[in-house]
């Protein structure tokens, strides 16, 4: 973290923790020959320090709870309180004190108190100090007020050395009554949720649940109206179907705590605008921002449409020319980006401007440290790094009040307006945070105010430098891989048109195309890879739900006829399909396509009118199409055995055995007549021909 004026250096550190450990004040009269930087035995924890705002005549009571983290028991643990009268100057004034070793110099004791019993190994002990009005020592002129050193150190009274055995650096804002030009303060909290995974929903269960992340964010930011929301409406519609009721009741919370409170909406399911603007996908943000919309209007939640928030970690000017929509909206770059120069020596409002083409694009700037004090409760990032225990609601507000009171006094007479943004995957503790909201409230030298505020302002920007033109992240969605998406959603709602109910077969298809774009799968693109292959693979599972069985050979003995085959339908609803015969070879004609409704679960045979014009073995392919000509299933293939002049040669030898039969019937005919008369003859006693022949020849 790079903040103008500010020293880093670790060695300045620690020199200043020895001449402390040689010098320090509170009962402390040397240093142990230990490191600097070792952790102190006992740990100090500031449960209250009030008032948070200190004037004259005001008694300064400090809260504290001590454990013995240890191995050997403090006899008599006594408590100071110390002051530094010193004012800071500047806010790497602020970052010496908190970076002072455990033995540096503390300022004066001004308040003390024993503990009533020994300490053990392990233990915790509570107590209060009041230091009196008398003993605070500060100067009652209006010019005097602002940040001061405030130290609780403990130390064994049993010991003779008074090695301070536990300490805590914090502050108190010295204010004596006086009006103050204050310093503007707008807060942008993100509400999302995570990537839209299988087990979304169950996930969204477990964060809005009691303890949960959405729950604690939700508690810490609820009751501070001054607060911005920029709020995921995917979001909200999946806690609001939680069937157990902890979503329920977590979502009609939130739409509740929305009113008087300023709320940007972020596009559906918080798509990342910044691969959508690298990818040029103007169309799929727009789906996302009117599905938003509609969803959020169905919920009861109003918003505004004031600012963008890409929450990349480089916004490049791609994205700002993008997501400002013309310009009509302000961009929210990341903390730590666009920095004031070096030689500022005050911290400047957080507005600044940049071109993208030919569209000037508003950008907001979080201050880096006010960002990091929300974020943590601590204002250094080594700090929040090192896992420091010492941290209460009481002394992160004591912390974020002086870094603000320092901004405020940099230009006492210029008022500006700086910005704190915090993470999407904010994970507050709610009682620090919501400590922190509330001091800021108070504060005579701040003033909440929404972004919209900040985006609308008039306050005198200073050159930050130039936002890098095009910054592509390597886990960030890619064209490849929405168009991917788009073109299976697309081609299954051409399929489900088969059905007696598309939409039943098609599902939610903006949904589903935004779904890759969301900006959770940065930090899991293993992730976002397997939901195009589920959104692919159940185009495919649609495909294949009616079928026609492999069939074999079929023959066609004849010039024409219909070959019958059989459709399936594995589907719960009915489909309409156009059956089709298709082949190249001309000796097997098929033009007529045959249209068929197969039942829900069922089958259904259909007979292909074809016309064979050679005798050939014919390889066909069955065709399954919507009515619409979309073509569903062309798997099935088949040969056909055409046979046409079996039909002639099969035509002639019938009419040739008929013929046959013909001459042999008449045959008979004849003989039998003969027969017939010479019966008569003989009958009547007269000689027939033939008779009359045997005899002649006899």
């Amino acid at each position: 973290m790079n903040r103008p004026n500010r020293l880093r250096s670790r060695s300045a550190v620690v020199a200043g923790a020895l001449i402390g450990g040689l010098l320090g004040l509170g009962g402390v009269v040397a240093a142990p020959a230990v490191a600097a930087d070792q952790p102190l035995p006992v740990t100090v924890l500031a449960t209250r320090i009030a008032p948070q705002v200190l004037a004259p005549g005001q008694d300064l009571t400090v809260a504290v709870t001590l454990t013995n983290t240890g191995s050997t028991p403090v006899a008599q643990p006594r408590v100071f309180v110390d002051l530094d009268r010193r004012s800071f100057v500047s806010r790497s004034s602020l970052d010496r004190w908190r970076q002072a070793g455990p033995y540096a110099s503390a300022g004066a004791a001004v308040g003390e108190a024993d503990l009533p019993a020994p300490l053990a190994a392990g233990a915790s002990a509570s107590t209060v100090v009041t230091v009196p009005a008398a003993a605070i020592g500060l100067s009652s002129n209006a010019w005097s007020w602002g940040a001061r050193g405030l130290a609780v150190e403990v130390v064994d009274a049993a010991d003779p050395t008074r090695i301070r055995l536990g300490m805590l650096r914090t502050f108190t804002v010295w204010f004596p009554p006086q009006e103050v030009t204050p310093t503007t303060l707008s807060v942008v909290v993100p509400i999302t949720g995570p990537a839209p995974a299988p087990d979304e929903s169950a996930v969204v269960a477990a964060q809005v649940a009691t303890g949960g992340r959405l729950d604690r964010l939700l508690r810490a930011t609820q009751t501070h109206p001054g607060v911005t929301w920029a709020v995921d409406p995917a979001l909200l519609a999946t806690a609001a179907a939680d069937r157990t009721g902890a979503g329920t009741t977590w979502a009609s919370g939130l739409v509740h705590a929305t009113d008087g409170r300023e709320v940007q909406l972020l596009p559906w399911g918080d798509a990342d605008v910044t691969a959508l603007a690298h990818t040029g996908d103007g169309e799929l943000e727009q789906l996302a921002e009117e599905r938003s919309s509609t969803v959020a209007a169905d919920l009861g939640l109003s918003a505004s449409d004031v600012f963008s928030l890409p929450g990349a970690a480089v916004t490049d000017l791609m994205t700002a020319g993008a997501a400002s929509a013309g310009g009509s909206r302000a961009v929210v770059v990341a903390p730590g980006e666009l920095l004031p120069p070096s030689v500022l020596t005050y911290t400047p409002s957080g507005l600044t401007t940049e071109t993208s083409g030919a569209t000037t694009v508003r950008l907001l700037v979080p201050d880096a440290e006010l960002s990091q004090a929300l974020r943590t409760g601590l204002t250094l990032e080594e700090e929040a790094a090192g896992g420091v225990a010492q941290l209460t609601g009481a002394s992160a507000a004591a912390d974020l009040l002086a870094e603000l009171a320092i901004i405020t006094r940099e230009r006492p007479s210029d008022g500006r307006h700086v910005l704190a943004s915090l993470p999407r995957d904010w994970s507050p503790d709610a009682t620090i945070a919501s400590a922190q909201l509330s001091a800021l409230e108070q504060a005579p030298w701040v003033r909440l105010a929404p972004v919209s505020a900040l985006a609308d302002s008039q306050a005198p920007t200073v050159s930050r430098g130039s936002l890098p033109q095009r910054a592509v992240a390597p886990t960030e969605v890619t064209a490849a891989e929405l168009a991917t998406a788009d073109r299976t959603v697309t081609e299954r709602a051409a399929i489900a048109a088969m059905g007696a109910d598309p939409a039943a077969l098609l599902g939610d298809p903006a949904t589903e195309r935004l779904t890759p774009a969301a900006l959770a799968w940065r930090s899991d693109p293993a992730g976002r890879t397997a939901s195009i292959a589920r959104s692919v693979a159940q185009t495919t599972a649609l495909r294949a739900s009616v079928s026609v069985p492999p069939t074999g050979t079929v023959n066609l003995i004849s010039t024409s006829g219909a070959l019958p085959l059989r459709v399936d339908n594995v589907l719960d609803q009915d489909v309409t399909l156009v059956v089709r015969l298709r082949t190249t070879d001309r000796r097997l004609v098929a033009d007529t396509p045959v249209q068929v409704v197969v039942p829900a679960r069922g089958q259904t045979t259909v007979e292909i009118p074809v016309r064979g014009v050679q005798s050939a073995d014919v390889q066909a392919v069955v065709e399954l199409s919507t009515t619409a000509g979309v073509v569903v299933d062309a798997s099935t293939r088949l040969t056909v055995r055409v046979r046409a002049e079996w039909e002639n040669i099969g035509t002639g030898a019938v009419g040739g055995l008929l013929a046959l039969v013909l001459v042999i019937g008449l045959v008979r005919t004849a003989r039998r007549a003969r027969g017939t008369r010479a019966d008569r003859a003989a009958a009547a006693g007269q000689p027939s021909a033939l008779v009359d022949e045997l005899e002649d020849e006899t």
